[in-house]
C-alpha cells in the first residue's frame, strides 16, 4: 500500500514534492530557482538512500550539481537555500585544499557546498580532492589526509559519503576541469538569461520591494527532515528503505528512450554514455524517495513509478544537452586554435552566434583574458 501523510504537510508537497519545491524557489528567484531546484530537490535525499543494485555491483545513488551562470544570478543565494534543507552541510567559498581536507576528515557524510568555484578550480590539489570524494568510490587518500585514515590495498584511503552543489561563472569551465573529470562527476546546468527574462526578473524584484513574505516557509525543511527520520529509523510509520523495485516495463522504456538520446553524443565525441545511463537511474530512485508518501513500499523496497521516469527523462536530457554544448565549445576552441577574446568574438560574429554563454565558455576553455 501507499504511505499516508502523517506530518500534515500541504497536499501538493506530498503529492508532487518536486513541483512544490521548485515552484517555491522559483517564486523567490525568478528564472533561476525553478530550473536549479528541478534537480537540486532530489539531491539531499541522495546522501541518505541506499545504493542502486546492478548485478554484482552497487551503483552510487548520489546526485551532484555544477551550476554555471553569469555573475549576479543568485548562485550564492541558491547555495544558502540548499544549505537550509540538505543534510550535514559543509559550506565553503574560498578555502585552501588543506583546510577543506581537514574539515572533510571530521565528517563521514556531507553536503559540500561551494558557491564560487573560481578559487577551488584554480587549485589542482583541491580539484583532485573533489574528484575523489565525488567519484564512484567516494574516498580521500593519504596525500589529502595527512596520514589519517585506513589502509586499503596498501594505500591510505578513507571512505566518505558526499554530495555537492558547486557553482561558478562560465569562465570557470576550463580544459583542466574537463580533463580532471569534475564534469563527469556532476550534472552541469548552464543558465544565461535573455533580455526579456532579465526584464521579468527586475520587474519581480521591484514588485516585492517593501512587501513581507506571505506564506509558510517551514514546510520544505520539515519535509526533508521527515525523509531523514525515515532512513534514520525514527519515523513513526515508515521503516528505512533498503532497496528499490524497478519494473521491467520502466527498464524497457528507459533504454528505448536513452539510446537515441545518447547516440549522437557518443558518435560525436566517442564518450561512453554508461555514466549518463546510470545517472538517469539515480534521478529515478531519488524522485521515488522524494515522493515516498505517495509511493508503494514492498518489504522495505521502494516501488518506482512512471512519474519518476518522466522526471528522469527531463533531467538526463538536460544533462546530456549541456555536456554536448560544452564539448562543442571545446572542439571549436581546439580546431580553430582560438587563444584570445578578440579571436573568439570574431569567430562567433562570423557565424552569427548571439548566445553569450558560447563566448564565455570558450573564453574559459581557451584561457583567454
Amino acid at each position: 500500500m501507499k504511505e499516508t501523510n502523517p506530518n500534515n504537510f500541504p497536499e501538493l508537497l506530498v503529492n508532487e514534492p518536486q513541483k512544490y519545491i521548485s515552484n517555491y524557489y522559483e517564486s523567490i528567484y525568478p528564472k533561476m530557482g525553478g530550473r536549479v531546484f528541478d534537480m537540486l530537490a532530489l539531491s539531499p535525499a541522495s546522501l541518505i538512500i541506499p545504493k542502486i543494485p546492478r548485478g554484482n555491483k552497487m551503483l552510487k545513488q548520489k546526485i551532484n550539481m555544477l551550476l554555471i551562470s553569469p555573475p549576479g544570478s543568485a548562485k550564492t543565494s541558491l547555495a544558502e537555500e540548499f544549505e537550509k534543507i540538505t543534510y550535514h552541510p559543509l559550506f565553503s567559498e574560498q578555502i585552501s585544499a588543506a583546510a577543506l581536507a581537514f574539515k572533510i576528515n571530521q565528517m563521514d557524510k556531507m553536503s559540500l557546498i561551494i558557491s564560487d568555484v573560481a578559487v577551488a578550480f584554480s587549485n589542482d590539489e583541491l580539484v583532485k580532492l573533489l574528484e575523489q570524494i565525488l567519484g564512484d568510490e567516494g574516498v580521500i587518500s593519504r596525500i589529502n589526509m595527512n596520514n589519517v585514515g585506513e589502509y586499503e590495498g596498501g594505500e591510505l584511503r578513507k571512505k566518505k559519503e558526499a554530495i555537492a552543489y558547486l557553482s561558478g561563472t562560465p569562465e570557470n569551465i576550463t580544459k583542466d576541469i574537463i580533463s580532471w573529470g569534475i564534469l563527469s562527476r556532476t550534472s552541469p546546468l548552464l543558465i544565461v538569461h535573455s533580455e526579456s527574462e532579465h526584464d521579468e526578473i527586475l520587474e519581480g524584484v521591484n514588485k516585492e520591494i517593501g512587501m513581507d513574505f506571505q506564506g509558510d516557509k517551514k514546510y520544505i525543511p520539515s519535509y526533508y527532515y521527515s525523509l531523514w527520520q525515515i532512513q534514520d529509523g525514527r519515523h513513526e510509520t515508515i521503516k528505512p528503505i533498503e532497496s528499490y523495485v524497478i519494473s521491467e516495463k520502466i527498464k524497457k522504456d528507459a533504454i528505448e528512450f536513452f539510446k537515441p538520446l545518447a547516440k549522437p553524443y557518443f558518435l560525436r565525441w566517442r564518450v561512453n554514455a554508461v555514466r549518463e545511463l546510470e545517472e538517469m537511474y539515480r534521478f529515478i530512485v531519488n524522485s521515488a524517495f522524494l515522493n515516498i508518501y505517495n509511493r508503494k513500499i514492498i518489504d522495505n523496497k521502494l516501488v518506482v513509478e512512471e512519474q519518476d521516469f518522466e522526471v528522469a527523462k527531463k533531467l538526463i536530457s538536460r544533462e546530456i544537452e549541456t555536456k554536448d554544448f560544452i564539448m562543442r565549445c571545446l572542439s571549436a576552441v581546439n580546431l580553430e586554435r582560438l587563444k584570445t577574446t578578440k579571436e573568439i568574438q570574431n569567430w562567433t560574429a562570423k557565424r552569427g552566434i548571439k548566445n553569450p554563454m558560447v563566448e564565455s565558455i570558450m573564453k574559459g576553455l581557451s584561457g583567454a583574458k
